[in-house]
């Protein structure tokens, strides 16, 4: 008997994206399309005749038994029935199935029509979405940075925002970044004025990285580096602030200013981008204008990145130079890539030295960009192995070549002697006749 789907165009049913199936009152497949098939690992074929039940995970079996039972005992259509199928090899893919009783010419169910849709991607999306949710709020409470959310005033902050502000959660929640600053800044200008600016500025799509100074609950000063963000959240755009006692830091920066007049000409004429790292805290104490042109970042955007952050893609091979140099007091390389402010990666060689700055022992790092020269050996490469290429084939050409005039020297000389032989035949006929 033909069965209720083949009274429309079957090309068309096999040609959606939807799961089609139907599915008899006792849970036997009578038809199912293509991509239902390809989707769980079977052929049409090796489904229909089997149990639709036998194919569900067993957690996901009494509420789609429910659905069906509704549907064959009161009539009632499945809508959004989400289950898991067990496909050929074992795995399972996510479905969500709306079903229709299709009834016969007697009144009673002749099968189910099932349409449903493969969620298993949609589904790994929301769990994926759940555990990056899960990952940020423990980033967000465990990192050592105080990281805000804002909107008109702060909505959260973890603990380490309390710390560094000397108050508790309580203080912070539903107050503004000026309930913590001073009237005014170091550099004379208004708090009030600074703020709203660096503020717009975030919110309007551009990340801000500054100084600033806060106030403790206490009153007293403290020295802070802020980055601002601009995330979606709880339906909308709020700020996301990052901010890091760098009070040490800038000690070290006074220090460095102090030895400018030392430093200042190689870095300012250098053709090298300069970099003198703080490896064990990760950290970018000095670059030259090079390495800024080089690289795309301001000076204080260098400053304010950890040394990973410019060798993303090499993590452990840059620490494992940065220690070899420790060691050696030396190294060089041209093993590895730096990642500029676009995003864009550069082939580097580094030619590295221990030295000691400012009583802390440190890394200068001499970069050059040589990525024109690794696509240049690269260039030579493909020619070289073009030309190895054309030699073979050229060999190969002339050894066939050679084979055939062998063979025709061997026709040759073979003629020859067949002529001759003729020729002495002949004489030796003409002297008998004679």
């Amino acid at each position: 008997m033909a069965t209720e789907l083949e009274k429309y165009d079957r090309k068309l049913i096999e040609r959606m994206h939807e799961f089609i199936a139907e599915v008899l009152p006792d849970g036997t497949f009578r038809y199912v399309n293509r991509i239902f098939a390809e989707d769980s690992g079977y052929t049409p074929e090796a489904l229909v005749g089997t149990n639709f039940f036998s194919y569900i995970h067993p957690d996901d079996y009494p509420e789609t038994l429910r659905h069906c039972e509704n549907l064959i005992n009161k009539g009632m259509s499945i809508r959004n029935c989400e289950y898991r199928f067990k496909k050929k090899d074992a795995s399972y893919i996510q479905i969500i199935t709306n079903g229709e009783p299709l009834i016969d010419s007697e009144g009673k169910l002749e099968v189910i029509l099932q349409v449903s849709f493969n969620i298993t991607k949609q589904k790994q999306a929301e769990e994926d979405l759940r555990e990056s949710e899960e990952r940020y709020r423990t980033l967000f409470e465990c990192a050592s940075e105080g990281f805000l959310l804002m909107k008109e005033s702060f909505i959260d902050c973890n603990e380490q925002v309390c710390t560094l502000w000397g108050c508790s959660r309580e203080d912070v929640i539903g107050h503004t970044p000026l309930d913590f600053s001073p009237v005014m800044q170091p550099d004379g200008r208004p708090s009030a004025e600074a703020a709203k600016e660096r503020i717009s500025a975030t919110m309007a799509g551009k990340p801000q990285v500054f100084y600033w100074q806060h106030v403790r609950k206490d009153g007293s000063p403290i020295d802070m580096e802020v980055s601002l963000s601009r995330i979606f959240f709880g339906g909308g755009y709020v700020l996301q602030g990052s901010i890091r006692d760098i009070t040490e830091r800038m000690r070290v920066e006074a220090a460095l200013y102090e030895s400018e007049k030392r430093f200042r000409t190689i870095f300012d004429h250098s053709n090298d981008a300069i970099f003198v790292i703080d490896p064990e805290q990760d950290e970018i104490l000095e670059v030259s204008p090079k390495a800024c042109d080089m690289l795309g970042f301001t000076k204080e955007e260098l400053l304010s990145r950890r040394i990973s952050e410019i060798h993303p893609d090499e993590v452990f091979e840059m620490k494992a130079f940065v220690q070899s140099v420790f060691e050696e007091g030396t190294g060089y390389t041209d093993k590895l890539t730096c990642r500029t402010k676009e995003g864009q990666i550069l082939s580097a060689s580094l030619s590295a030295s221990k030295i000691n700055f400012y009583e802390k022992t440190c890394i200068l790092i001499m970069t050059r960009d040589i990525t024109a020269r690794k696509q240049a050996e690269k260039i030579t490469q493909k020619y070289s192995e073009k030309l190895e290429e054309d030699v073979r084939k050229r060999t190969e050409e002339l050894e066939g070549k050679n084979k055939e005039l062998q063979r025709f020297n061997k026709l040759f000389v073979g003629r020859e002697l067949r002529i001759k032989e003729l020729k002495e035949k002949v004489k030796e006929l003409e002297r008998k006749i004679e």
